[in-house]
């Protein structure tokens, strides 16, 4: 009967002793903090067969914050990542595996090339006996050692491996990050290590940018709500623009949660407060690691300035750090943007003819959309290709389109605007609705090619904001990616009224008049000349003045039809024409100042001689009997003699028009090839 009881005393310590351990495993969480797929079996990781491995590696803060460990938490295990699981023998090499961490604002690898200096100033957070197992993960609670916090900022790691006497391993090969991008564009860890010596340097010589794939974990709290994420424009008109906030409130305890109420604050240039209360069934609370969107009233910024947005959790909890978030809005008048900076963390884009990318913005009473703003990606697919603007209404209904912009590699990267070529169009309210997209289309390939010609943010917000981001080639539908792409807009029909536009012939000279009913924003306008009516070239620019009515002359029209249409230019670079195309048919043209030698042209060069004209740089084009462009470029003209002009594209026999333009006047001339 006793050594029942004994059997039984001992059966109910071994079944809390396991549910303590179970209890305590099951209460950690693991974070990915280094990612990466590049590979090294070189004591990137502890790697058993070495006799000793000696590392110290720096992990950025924004590695950190992107795998989601907070401020505030404490660090209880590491894990590593191999390829392929090491083939342990029977007898194993067991060894010791001491790790070290410290917080740092180091950007970039600091710590020399000294052992006992590196760890001089960091916690020794484990100093215990290990194994490394025959997986692909290797998972090390730390034990013997002082307790870590994590602060913020970035992080040094170091660990010491030794199995001096035992059985070695056969070498693993670890995942890495090979990337110097986040170790400020220089190798971000030191290493030594040997697989025969038994003798231990203090040295560590080894420079490397391959850094190991790392993730830490951290003891789930009983209850831990945190404002993950807020979704809000990080730039929004004032007046012109609706948006309804969202905060993400993920689970980071082990208890679900069921209620809480969460206050949005806005301060700074405009004030504006909303609360909404979590109210969840029984059935379906937010579980551990789970994720709930909190969507607060309709905001609209009326106030030019800097936004500060904060979202608040009511309730205290086991960890309050984590309860509040905040982050900033720029008001600025037209402008509607989800964009982060013009940083490019992905390049996307499809091989599906006319496949395009849209952003969902609500506009605020009238509003005019005037043009599109985005992100060029970097890729080298997009260089030469035609992409061109537009904008739907609420319904997907096409109500605007840009003229098609052409890529070049001076451009990636970087933010290009793209005029709509009416922009006195408002966006409709339907049924209440005054949603609408703005968006960017690829024009220059059939399908089958892949053209990645968006850059977007994909990285920068995890999870993305619903409902907002959207792709496709027939039709939009949800993207997975964040593509970099801004409205800008106004609140009034047009900058300018233009109530008429004139052009008359007089003694072999146009002289151009338009009246101005209203100006407002206006820079400069620009009157533009063609032959055929489709290729329009610059002759004149007339900085806006506040008149009522302008008035210049081309002093060199063309021999035929002359066609002009007229540019407004406002000050933020956006442009609109006026809907009239004017003509005037000159009978005969003065076309001494040009000359062409030989011809008809024979060879591959084109000779030019100007008389009358000062020495500078011109522009000129060439342009085939029916009217379409051949060459274009620009030459150099030193004031007497003549210029060269290389014929760079394969001329067919053929009659051709060259124009010859210096911002001002053109004048032209037929040659025969």
């Amino acid at each position: 009967m006793k050594k029942q009881l004994l059997l039984r005393k001992g059966l109910l310590t071994f079944a809390l002793l396991l549910v303590f351990f179970v209890t305590n495993a099951q209460s950690l969480v693991w974070k990915n903090s280094v990612t990466g797929t590049s590979t090294s079996p070189n004591g990137r990781a502890p790697q058993s067969s070495h006799r000793y491995t000696r590392t110290v590696y720096l992990i950025a803060a924004s590695e950190l914050a992107a795998g989601g460990i907070d401020a505030g938490k404490v660090l209880k295990a590491i894990g590593f990542n191999y390829r392929a699981a090491e083939a342990i023998p029977t007898a194993t090499a067991d060894g010791t595996l001491k790790i070290y961490l410290e917080n740092t604002i180091a950007t970039s690898y600091n710590k020399g090339t000294s052992w006992a200096t590196a760890i001089s100033t960091m916690t020794k957070v484990s100093d215990a006996a290990a194994t490394i197992p025959a997986a692909t993960t290797a998972d090390f609670v730390f034990t013997n050692g002082d307790t870590f916090t994590y602060t913020g900022g970035a992080l040094y790691v170091a660990f010491e491996w030794l199995n001096l006497e035992g059985t070695l391993g056969t070498s693993n090969t670890a995942y890495c990050n090979s990337s110097t991008t986040n170790t400020g564009g220089v190798n971000g860890l030191q290493a030594g290590y040997s697989s025969s010596s038994t003798t231990v340097p203090d040295d560590i010589t080894t420079s490397n940018n391959f850094r190991p794939a790392t993730r830490f974990a951290y003891e789930l709290l009983d209850n831990d709500a945190k404002v993950s994420n807020i979704y809000a424009m990080s730039t929004a008109p004032a007046n012109e623009g609706r948006q309804s906030i969202i905060a993400r409130i993920t689970n980071e305890g082990i208890n679900p949660i069921y209620n809480l109420n969460v206050t949005l604050t806005v301060s700074g240039a405009n004030t504006f407060t909303s609360t909404k209360t979590i109210s969840l069934p029984v059935e379906t609370p937010i579980e551990t690691g789970a994720g709930y969107n909190v969507t607060f009233d309709e905001f609209i910024p009326v106030n030019l300035g800097t936004n500060t947005i904060t979202v608040a959790l009511a309730e205290t909890d086991d960890d309050n750090v984590n309860n509040t978030a905040a982050r900033t809005q720029e008001v600025i008048p037209g402008v509607f943007s989800y964009n982060i900076g013009t940083t490019v963390t992905t390049n996307t884009g499809s091989s599906a003819q006319n496949y395009r990318y849209a952003v969902k913005y609500t506009a605020n009473g009238t509003v005019y959309p005037k043009a599109v703003r985005f992100l060029l990606s970097n890729n080298a697919t997009v260089v030469g290709k035609g992409l061109k603007a537009f904008w739907l209404n609420a319904n997907q209904e096409l109500m605007g389109e840009s003229d098609i912009y052409t890529a070049v590699v001076t451009d990636q990267g970087t933010l290009i605007t793209l005029p709509f070529t009416a922009n006195n169009v408002a966006v409709p309210d339907i049924s209440g609705n005054t949603e609408f997209y703005v968006g960017v289309q690829q024009t220059s390939t059939t399908g089958g090619e892949s053209v990645f010609f968006m850059g977007s943010q994909t990285a920068l917000e995890s999870p993305l904001k619903p409902d907002t981001y959207f792709g496709g080639s027939t039709s939009l539908g949800a993207s997975s990616n964040k593509p970099s792409i801004e409205a800008v807009t106004t609140s009034s029909t047009l900058p300018v009224t233009i109530s008429a536009f004139t052009a008359k012939l007089n003694n072999n000279k146009v002289v151009l008049k338009w009246e101005v009913g209203t100006e407002n924003n206006v820079n400069h306008y620009e009157v533009e000349r063609s032959l055929n009516g489709v290729d329009f070239i610059k002759i004149d620019e007339v900085p806006a003045d506040g008149s009522a009515a302008y008035v210049t002359t081309d002093l060199s029209p063309l021999a035929g039809v002359n066609y002009y249409r007229l540019k407004t230019i406002d000050n933020d670079g956006t442009y609109s024409y006026f809907n009239e195309i004017k003509s005037v048919k000159v009978a005969t043209l003065e076309t001494e100042s040009l000359t062409i030698y030989p011809n008809p042209v024979t060879g591959s060069e084109l000779n030019v001689a100007l008389t009358g004209y000062p020495a500078g740089t011109y522009s000129y084009k060439i342009v085939g009997a029916l009217g379409s462009v051949v060459q274009q470029g620009k030459f150099s003209y030193n004031g007497s003699g003549s210029s060269t002009i290389n014929l760079t594209t394969s001329f067919t026999k053929g009659t051709y028009i060259l124009y010859i333009a210096d911002g001002k006047k053109a004048i032209q001339l037929k040659f025969v090839k």
